[in-house]
């Protein structure tokens, strides 16, 4: 919609979608600092807001401070690469949303916990010493996500997680990286009344 592109693209302009991105730099403007030629990068675009290129193409263009410099010797695929950006940005986005201090106690469900977002989520979530996080996967994710910080892992082939969780403490937060009904029917069950999901 006009949203992302703002005018009804055409042959001699088109609509290039794509937000998240990986290569190598080919020019670098004038006022660039931290970048040049050669130098390996990812990134996330953001089409929406700033009506910048799309990343569905052979190049894209992007402000340096939106350039993340992929160190040299990281054993990262540029595929891997871009992947990641995007799980940073929206774990990142979910994690900043659920304003955990570092006072109070609280109790955290990350529902698709041993996925990409998940990961990333289990790992920001493990600097809280005053987190107790349950993490819902599959069970054979069990002993990663108890390496990750988990203190109980949910196994949602067995019923669903909040049957499995109806006797507990609810929780301050519930982390969808799921989605559908079944787990937003799920995570409310088990939410705290004024909880965050």
């Amino acid at each position: 919609g006009w949203f992302f592109h703002g005018k009804t693209p055409t042959s001699a302009e088109p609509f290039i979608g794509g937000s998240e991105y990986a290569g190598v730099v080919r020019q670098v403007g004038p006022k660039v600092k931290r970048l040049k030629v050669g130098d390996v990068v990812c990134g996330v675009q953001d089409i929406a807001m700033s009506k910048s290129a799309g990343t569905w193409a052979e190049q894209t263009l992007a402000p340096e401070s939106h350039v993340i410099r992929i160190p040299d010797g990281c054993d990262i695929t540029f595929t891997e690469a871009a992947a990641s950006v995007m799980a940073v940005l929206l774990s990142g986005d979910m994690y900043q949303r659920a304003k955990l201090d570092e006072v109070s106690q609280k109790r955290c469900l990350v529902v698709g916990a041993s996925g990409g977002l998940g990961t990333f989520l289990m790992k920001l979530l493990q600097r809280h010493k005053n987190v107790n996080v349950v993490a819902v996967c599959s069970g054979k994710h069990s002993d990663k996500m108890k390496r990750l910080g988990a203190t109980e892992v949910v196994d949602y082939a067995h019923s669903p997680f909040e049957e499995q969780l109806k006797d507990q403490d609810s929780f301050d937060v519930v982390f969808d990286f799921v989605g559908g009904t079944d787990v937003e029917y799920g995570g409310r069950k088990v939410l705290k009344r004024g909880g965050k999901f």
